[in-house]
């Protein structure tokens, strides 16, 4: 029976240390009972105990096997976790019972061993947590990353990363947003000649790496037109994905709500990326949408499993395609 519960422990591929020094413990148990000395209820005990953590493995097998691939994309909510935990403590107080019952044949000894599990474990089990609690070995958490959308103005950047952000913060992981109209506030007197453009997003890409160093994940969305202030905003993160929204000047104008491209041309508007700059496209980024084909939903989907694949994976994170560089906001 040990060696049962064993092999349903490895189904998960991961056995946690508890469960491994129960199932020693089960072993424990089957070598003693097999001894001439042993009693009859030794021999009970030992195997409802074993029986019990049998089945408990088994349970858990099920569960991990149900849950495994759905990673980040699904999330285990606090009624679940709740329904699940009554469900099985009381499976398993019922089965400890009805396994004195079938050895015994005393219908109130079995209720009352089920009910002196049903406490103990509750104990036991409270300060089990808490010494794991303050265990950090096998802990690991999902490395922070920068993600960087870019594109000309008008090219959906915020709206797609407005949405997944939403759902980073949705399934609990340490986000924040960053857009251009929110970080200029912090620098009022930058201008938007390409000098000034090129330090804010040399300063928003060092805030970013700041916030990515503490542990916080961000979702930043700036037009950064120019690549020389891109490149350096990846050298500074340590895993940075670059999403380029891909559109051309003339699609981003008819979806230009605000009329910025049409100022522009009437000269109301200098330094415009798509009218009187040139907006420098990405040599390689991680991810490219298509905006004219592709709609908002579909392109965060998109984002998301790009995220899922490569970099909210264990033990994976993105390899830096430049070299590290100085941090420094002046230009050359």
């Amino acid at each position: 029976m040990a060696r049962l519960y064993s092999q349903l422990l490895s189904v998960d591929g991961v056995a946690k240390t508890h469960q491994q020094l129960r199932c020693c413990v089960c072993l424990a148990a089957s070598t003693y009972v097999s001894t001439p000395h042993c009693s009859t209820i030794a021999r009970l005990a030992a195997g409802a105990f074993c029986l019990a953590n049998t089945l408990d493995a088994f349970c858990e097998s099920i569960f991990c096997s149900a849950d495994r691939g759905v990673f980040f994309m699904q999330y285990e909510t606090r009624a679940r976790s709740i329904f699940k935990a009554l469900s099985w403590r009381t499976w398993a107080t019922i089965t400890t019972a009805v396994i004195v019952f079938a050895f015994t044949g005393r219908f109130a000894l079995a209720l009352t061993v089920g009910a002196l599990e049903v406490v103990a474990k509750m104990a036991l089990y409270f300060f089990h947590e808490r010494l794991w609690q303050k265990i950090r070995w096998g802990k690991k958490e999902v490395p922070a990353f920068v993600l960087w959308f870019t594109g000309l103005p008008a090219s959906g950047k915020k709206a797609v990363a407005d949405r997944v952000y939403q759902l980073l913060k949705d399934r609990g992981l340490k986000v924040e947003r960053l857009d251009s109209r929110d970080v200029r506030p912090l620098f009022p007197e930058t201008g938007f000649s390409p000098p000034e453009v090129n330090r804010h997003v040399k300063r928003s890409g060092h805030l970013c790496a700041m916030l990515e160093k503490n542990g916080v994940s961000v979702v930043a969305s700036f037009v950064s037109p120019y690549r020389e202030s891109r490149e350096f905003a990846r050298r500074m993160a340590a895993t940075f994905v670059e999403v380029h929204m891909r559109s051309t000047p003339e699609a981003c104008m008819k979806r230009d709500s605000k009329g910025h491209y049409a100022r522009a041309q009437r000269g109301e508007f200098k330094y415009f990326p798509g009218v009187d700059v040139a907006y420098e496209q990405p040599r390689q980024p991680e991810i490219v949408i298509d905006v004219e084909q592709t709609p908002a939903e579909r392109a965060a989907e998109q984002v998301l499993d790009y995220l899922k694949k490569h970099v909210l994976v264990e033990g994976r994170r993105l390899k830096k395609s430049l070299p590290a560089a100085e941090v420094s906001f002046d230009e050359p």
